[in-house]
């Protein structure tokens, strides 16, 4: 049941010409293998499997190939939350400043205060952006 999920969601992703690369180790895999427009199959696949597949992978290790996944999974973690960070700050210097309007005060900060203000937003947000 689950094969022919994948098998049709692959038929749906290269229907709006996206490229898909499919692994494969058995022969229960070719159907999916046809699917997708790159095949990969590592040492331990079964010999038709690895004539199909156009990326033959010799000595794999699960690690290795994960990494670049799970570095790009960091990144969209660190963009999120220095976004998130950005949008709490500004927020927060718009609020203090229409709080301060609506209660007919002055405006609490001067420009120079909102500046160094900015800065310290910025720095904040690419500090969010660094870290993993």
């Amino acid at each position: 049941m689950q094969r022919a999920l994948f098998v049709k969601l692959l038929t749906e992703i290269t229907h709006r010409k996206h490229t898909v690369a499919v692994t494969g180790e058995t022969e229960d895999d070719l159907r999916a293998l046809r699917k997708g427009q790159i095949g990969i199959s590592d040492s331990d696949s079964v010999d038709i499997v690895r004539a199909f597949c156009s990326v033959q992978l010799e000595k794999t290790d699960g690690n290795k190939l994960t990494l670049p996944f799970d570095m790009g999974w960091n990144i969209w973690r660190s963009v999120q939350t220095s976004v998130a960070t950005l949008i709490m700050f500004q927020v927060c210097v718009l609020g203090l400043s229409l709080v301060s309007a609506l209660a007919g005060c002055e405006s609490p900060l001067n420009s120079l205060q909102l500046l160094w203000l900015k800065i310290m937003i910025d720095v904040f947000t690419a500090r969010a952006l660094v870290n993993e």
